[in-house]
């Protein structure tokens, strides 16, 4: 079972010796010391230290997650970090995936790859993301698929897809290509579209990457106007496809 709070235990150890604590830390037993050990976390106590540390939700959905806040800590501070962040692992926070893997903490992969088994949405992605980094893409191509997958499902939301569209631009398979392309042609939101694009551009380095810039393609991604010559869905999003693998080429 997960840890559930944290505790500090005063342990009296006069002989010198090396011990392995359950999460894996290797302490030395020198000297008493004051042993910080990883017994129980509740949510509340996760939830309180993750807005300490990096902010409230709002702030970091509408800035980013501040990653600096445990990257730059080091030592006992750091040690305290990474269990809290693995425990917001275990219960499938991406966040807590994406500040590991900025820490390049590998020792998180087992947790990561456990999480990733139940995560959904916008976590499953971050989730992914982490463990293609932090495996130094070893796992890319199942990675991918575990992007693919919400891209192109029907019951998430948009901000979901367009996280997953995102993140395929640090993959280089032809088969999360291919899903981008089919989200450019066929994909029902504009930003979804949008991003796919520009993941696109990335991945291809295509310079300017900005979709924006590329007037006949954003065009035809925008929603449908007036003026437009070409009205139907279908027939824009295949056209669309057409003039990406212009530029590829």
């Amino acid at each position: 079972m997960p840890p559930t709070r944290i505790r500090t235990l005063i342990l009296a150890m006069p002989e010198e010796e090396n011990l392995t604590l359950a999460h894996g830390e290797v302490i030395n037993t020198h000297h008493p010391r004051t042993l910080t050990a990883m017994a129980e976390i509740t949510q509340a106590d996760y939830f309180t230290w993750k807005t300490s540390t990096f902010g409230d939700m709002y702030h970091i959905w509408h800035d980013g997650l501040p990653v600096g806040a445990v990257t730059s800590l080091s030592g006992d501070a750091r040690s305290h970090a990474v269990r809290m962040l693995i425990f917001g692992v275990q219960n499938r926070d991406g966040d807590a995936a994406t500040a590991l893997a900025s820490m390049g903490e590998t020792s998180a992969l087992s947790d990561l790859r456990t999480a990733l088994a139940t995560a959904s949405g916008e976590n499953k992605v971050s989730i992914a993301q982490a463990i293609n980094y932090l495996s130094r893409e070893e796992d890319s191509s199942t990675m991918a698929k575990e992007l693919i997958f919400v891209l192109e499902a029907q019951h998430l939301h948009w901000r979901a897809k367009i996280n997953a569209a995102m993140g395929m631009r640090s993959f280089k398979d032809k088969e999360s290509e291919e899903a981008l392309l089919r989200a450019v042609e066929g994909e029902d939101t504009y930003l979804v579209r949008y991003h796919s694009c520009e993941s696109l551009l990335v991945r291809w380095g295509i310079k300017p990457s900005a979709i924006s810039r590329h007037p006949a393609i954003f065009n035809l991604i925008r929603d449908v106007r007036e003026e437009d010559a070409i009205k139907d869905k279908a027939e824009r999003g295949r056209e669309t496809v057409r003039l990406l693998n212009q530029l590829k080429k």
